[in-house]
């Protein structure tokens, strides 16, 4: 391992800035991170890290720091985490078949790993800003990448929930929130689940994922940060890759269009149904199909076209709509029918089924059904009126 001075490491990097990355559910997150996996500016991790509720929160170095030894916390970090460091223990997201010919995986030696994060910590008081920056500098250095080009860290918390923690860190983040089209993310996170994880197979993961899309990254109204909205389907452009890059402060690069984690080939998780072909390494239009127009009738689409207009006008999605009054009385008639998801749930079949099978929470499962049912009801009414009073959706977001 060649020899590295921690303490001019540690005086390059940590007046760098920093930008998170967040996501609205089944928008692309990984992938659109993946695609600055290989980027020699920027300092990344790999994949999600959600380091405050997982790691800091409950380690049991860093319960008292005054006693803490950096040796312990580094150890304890690496075990945690072994399956970022080792991804083939990382199932989920098919990080056990990366490369070309699906048959790599990262594979960082943890005792090289370990020992830069000691000298690391060695250089500053330990606290979880200072614990976070030096995570991210041992796993460049554990592959061998000049921290010398460094001039971002791009850190995947995924869950806007999770944002105030780290803002109390870092304030003057940039964020990025990934999007897609309402519709496709709607069939997207509700399906994939349910093709992966049998025990969603209920209503109450169908609204929330209603919700969780419908909401989008309207929660990042309410801190004062730099924030972008950043389309899936705009990925491919590499006009917006290269505005991008200018506001965080990159230069463009061709690793842009190479979808990787380590430097190796990425296929996608094992969520998504669809696989690239060995042609496209980047950015894969069919990756981003689902048939939301077949698989949500003519109802469903209506009322989501209707309700949250104003967002797929403003992001230029396409969508049919009429603004007659007649139009406007209909939709406010036709918001209790139920939804294609809430008559799988409530059909006499899959109740009958739940009852007599093997599933877990059967009661529930049934009581959730005739329970998000209304509450879907009142929450599109509420989306209702709020169009009534002329409440838009107009989020920044990256475009020409």
């Amino acid at each position: 391992m060649p020899k590295y001075n921690y303490k001019d490491i540690i005086e390059k990097v940590e007046s760098l800035p920093w930008c998170a990355l967040v996501t609205t559910g089944r928008v692309g997150t990984d992938f659109f991170q993946s695609l600055l996996d290989s980027h020699p500016e920027v300092f990344v991790f790999n994949g999600i890290l959600f380091f405050y509720n997982e790691f800091w929160d409950k380690s049991y170095v860093v319960k008292d720091l005054r006693v803490s030894d950096v040796n312990d916390m580094a150890e304890e970090f690496t075990g945690y985490y072994i399956w970022k460091l080792k991804s083939k223990y990382d199932y989920v997201e098919r990080k056990d078949e990366l490369g070309e010919n699906m048959d790599e995986s990262i594979n960082i030696d943890t005792a090289i790993f370990r020992g830069h994060l000691t000298e690391l910590l060695k250089m500053k008081p330990v606290t979880s800003r200072s614990f976070l920056r030096a995570v991210y500098v041992a796993y460049s250095l554990s592959l061998g990448q000049d921290y010398r080009k460094k001039s971002i860290f791009f850190h995947h918390i995924h869950h806007i929930s999770k944002l105030k923690r780290y803002l109390n860190d870092f304030p003057d983040s940039k964020v990025i929130s990934m999007t897609r089209d309402p519709r496709a993310t709607y069939v997207s996170g509700v399906e994939h689940w349910l093709n992966y994880d049998a025990e969603r197979d209920h209503l109450k993961h169908a609204f929330k994922v209603l919700k969780r899309t419908i909401v989008d990254a309207e929660p990042l109204r309410k801190y004062s940060i730099n924030f972008c909205v950043l389309k899936l389907e705009d990925i491919e452009d590499d006009k917006i890759l290269s505005l991008l890059c200018k506001w965080l402060g990159i230069e463009y690069n061709n690793c842009l269009k190479k979808s990787t984690w380590a430097g190796l080939r990425w296929w996608g998780d094992r969520l998504s149904l669809k696989k690239a072909n060995n042609m496209e390494i980047g950015f894969s239009p069919i990756m981003i199909k689902n048939n939301w127009e077949k698989k949500l009738p003519q109802l469903d689409k209506a009322l989501l076209n209707y309700l949250i207009s104003d967002r797929l006008s403003w992001l230029f999605y396409e969508k049919k709509q009429c603004y007659s009054l007649i139009y406007h009385l209909l939709m406010f008639v036709l918001i209790p029918f139920p939804t294609v998801y809430e008559r799988r749930y409530l059909s006499p079949l899959y109740i009958y089924s739940t009852l007599t099978g093997k599933k877990k929470m059967r009661l529930k499962r049934i009581l959730w059904s005739f329970y998000y049912y209304p509450i879907r009801v009142i929450y599109y009414y509420n989306l209702y009126f709020r169009k009534m009073i002329g409440k838009r959706y107009d989020l920044p977001f990256f475009k020409i």
